[in-house]
């Protein structure tokens, strides 16, 4: 997908792609970069974006740099700026367009007894001191977020022009150390979004972002999701993410995650399944069934850790990456060492891989407990791996 900025995108983007193979084509006075772009990407690209309207506010020079990002629905936009707000410990002030009246977008007009004049809007957000000093210290307090900007009506986006050229509606400006990032859904997702106006496109950098298979897994794991979920879509990747324009409902990080939830409930088979095609769709939930079936018939972890030098290894895929899945998400350092000669075992190189990274990221101390640490290097020496560096810095 690709990256669209006006002549105002930094020459740092392309930095960030040094050594890819990357095609960019110039259409009026915007860029494009036909390379996918992730959901971690993009957030680097929203925090620098942050820096640069805060650099703009408190000394002016070149126009700051501000993010929309564009894509399917359910793919985690919302949730990517939600985990910025953490990181950057910051205010978010999440603010739809769509569900307000322009009146309350731009602030009621009322009689005073020097004429009509424009109440500040109740959205806006006001300083604490505490938020003050640290906005006259150069930090970030907070950010607007404009979700599902382009579902606005034309006079809503006008007003969100002036919002991201000037930092102020009306005569209302911005408090200091608040800046300002949006999302939409694509035109093509028809998903009741409205043409932005081009001169409400230009002040934006526009980022058509993705869902990616590698960072879901990551939330997966640091959610303690089911294993039979990430086991899935390492074996179907391209079901993570595939939105249908005319269904009810389709694959989506979103609706993974909501599975996950109903997965829990204990429902019989039957409602099991009719709840879990509500989330992504009947064909998605039938396949999704048909793969825990086969993840039934791979052996128990515990067999595993009593005997992983006879335990049955499996041939099929996908229940290849149910185990690996299943062994990931009980990893420990007293059963490490087991796995590891298990996984040696493996036909196919990746598998093995894949539940090292996934056992490895849910549980950091593998990599450096005295007890697994060397067992761990043994086998990266011995059977070759991508791996390496990550274990080297750690």
């Amino acid at each position: 997908m690709p990256i669209r900025g006006g002549a105002s995108a930094p020459s740092s983007f392309f930095n960030l792609y040094e050594g890819t193979d990357t095609a960019i084509t110039a259409t009026n006075q915007h860029a494009t970069w036909e390379i996918p772009m992730r959901l971690i990407q993009a957030r680097t690209i929203i925090e620098h974006s942050f820096q640069s309207q805060i650099d703009y506010r408190m000394n002016g020079g070149s126009k700051p740099i501000i993010v929309i990002m564009e894509g399917d629905p359910g793919i985690a936009k919302t949730a990517t700026v939600e985990q910025i707000k953490a990181a950057l410990e910051i205010d978010l002030l999440c603010f739809s367009l769509a569900q307000y009246d322009v009146a309350e977008v731009a602030g009621w007009v009322v009689s005073t007894d020097d004429g009509m004049t424009r109440l500040r809007p109740d959205w806006f957000p006001v300083n604490t001191p505490e938020m003050q000093a640290k906005a006259d210290a150069g930090q970030i307090v907070g950010a607007i977020f404009m979700d599902e900007i382009k579902n606005a009506t034309v006079a809503g986006m006008n007003l969100a022009a002036q919002l991201t050229d000037e930092f102020r509606i009306g005569k209302h400006h911005l408090p200091d150390g608040w800046v300002i990032v949006a999302a939409s859904n694509k035109d093509s997702n028809r998903a009741g979004t409205n043409r932005m106006p081009t001169h409400l496109r230009d002040r934006f950098m526009t980022i058509e972002v993705e869902a990616d298979v590698d960072d879901f897994v990551a939330y997966a794991n640091a959610n303690d999701f089911d294993p039979l979920i990430t086991g899935f879509i390492r074996s179907r990747p391209e079901l993570l993410s595939k939105f249908e324009r005319d269904a009810l409902a389709c694959p989506s990080p979103r609706g993974w995650d909501k599975t996950n939830t109903i997965l829990s409930w204990g429902l019989d088979p039957v409602l099991e399944l009719a709840a879990i095609g509500c989330q992504i769709g009947e064909g998605v939930a039938a396949e999704f069934a048909g793969y825990r079936r086969i993840a039934g018939s791979v052996v128990e972890p515990r067999e595993v850790f009593a005997s992983p030098s006879t335990a049955r290894v499996p041939e099929d895929p996908a229940a290849c990456y149910a185990m690996a899945s299943a062994l990931a998400y009980h990893a420990s350092v007293d059963n490490f060492g087991a796995i590891l000669t298990y996984l040696s075992r493996f036909h196919h190189r990746e598998f093995a891989v894949v539940c090292v990274k996934d056992a490895c990221a849910r549980n950091p101390e593998l990599k450096t407990s005295p007890k697994t640490r060397p067992v761990l290097k043994d086998f990266l020496v011995k059977h070759g791996s991508d791996l390496m560096k990550d274990w080297e810095d750690a």
